[in-house]
């Protein structure tokens, strides 16, 4: 006798179906642990796409995880908060920005400029922030060319145009340089090639 296995395709966590099927199990460990293990399958997918949220989420996750594995919290109260972070992920999905009239595809260049300045204990003007990120994305964007990925020649201009933005700015310093890198490495990800 030959087994035929179905393969199923795992259900979006930000689908109003994921919402149904965590409905259909009985128990608030059942539930809190079908959520946790797409939260975390989300992140893994997504962390590229915007390091700066999905890190924050990621550690949201550990954090709960880590007081429930402490008994500071019960399955039902895990439960809760598993909830309440699946739908920041909705949010995200849906490309709230950070800041009102920022275009969408500038958020994440908002969230990694963001999140290093603050590493760095540099004051945050949100407002400032929203501008420098729109600068860096017209910088790139400036210089995208068919290709551009496997071409270094484009890929030091794409930077140097993004150092220059920064430091118009006035970000430098120690900061500057893996500041640069980091948004080089989530243009390769967000960018057209």
């Amino acid at each position: 006798m030959s087994r035929v296995w179905l393969l199923l395709e795992p259900i979006p966590i930000i689908s109003d179906e994921f919402r149904r099927e965590i409905q259909k199990l009985e128990s608030h460990r059942a539930k809190a642990s079908r959520i946790e293990h797409a939260i975390d399958r989300t992140i893994t997918i997504k962390l590229h796409e915007d390091p700066a949220l999905y890190e924050s989420m990621r550690e949201r996750l550990e954090r709960i995880i880590r007081e429930r594995e402490e008994q500071r919290i019960d399955d039902a109260e895990e439960f809760r908060l598993l909830l309440g972070l699946r739908d920041r992920m909705v949010i995200a999905a849906s490309q709230e920005v950070a800041e009102p009239g920022m275009r969408a595809d500038a958020a994440p260049f908002f969230g990694v400029i963001r999140s290093a300045l603050s590493d760095a204990g540099r004051p945050l003007d949100q407002y400032r922030l929203s501008a420098l990120a729109e600068s860096v994305l017209d910088a790139l964007n400036s210089e995208t060319v068919i290709d551009w990925r496997q071409k270094e020649n484009v890929q030091r201009e794409m930077r140097r145009q993004v150092k220059k933005a920064l430091r118009l700015d006035g970000i430098e310093g120690e900061v500057l340089e893996p500041l640069v890198t980091a948004i080089m490495d989530l243009a390769r990800v967000r960018l057209p090639a």
